[in-house]
């Protein structure tokens, strides 16, 4: 990867994560790990293409008696960036997981939030939910397809975010 500029590989490695995400998103349809695996091998190889290079250009622009504040603001910017993005992958859960239930059961909204919170918060154990959720939750109408709707929304955004950065 050294033969070419970081302005090729990074969008390169940045395209192949987002292809990586989209392609999770089919696998998310509840056939198991091994039908998610292809788009994890290539987010993966995305990541890999993408990880060195920023690095190197982040440290690389500054005197070498600068390189470790380079670094270090790039180690926060990646933090702070995770940090935003596994909150906007938790409300996108819950709206997924509570879109599937209100068209599967229908009824009282406050109450569907609140059992999609539950259920996106993983309290779903043996068909019924744990904690204050008094509803029943079975595979068919809100655990297990709940879930899955959430994850595929999650994986598309992912991919096109990562897409996205290509502009």
């Amino acid at each position: 990867m050294l033969r070419w500029r970081p302005g090729v590989v990074i969008p390169l490695g940045l395209l192949t994560i987002g292809v990586g995400f989209v392609l999770m998103r089919w696998g998310v349809s509840g056939g198991g790990w091994l039908t998610m695996l292809p788009g994890e091998l290539i987010a993966g190889i995305g990541l890999g293409l993408t990880n060195t290079p920023v690095t190197n250009t982040t440290t690389g622009v500054v005197s070498e008696a600068r390189a470790g504040m380079a670094s270090g603001i790039d180690m926060s910017a990646r933090l702070i960036t995770l940090a935003v993005n596994i909150a906007l992958m938790g409300v996108i859960l819950v709206d997924g997981v509570f879109s599937y239930l209100s068209r599967v059961m229908g009824g009282d909204e406050a109450g569907l939030r609140r059992l999609a919170e539950e259920i996106a918060a993983g309290h779903v154990v043996g068909g019924k939910c744990e904690g204050e959720c008094d509803r029943g939750c079975d595979g068919e109408c809100g655990g297990d397809g709940g879930m899955w709707r959430g994850r595929r929304w999650c994986m598309v955004l992912r991919g096109f975010c990562c897409m996205g950065e290509l502009g």
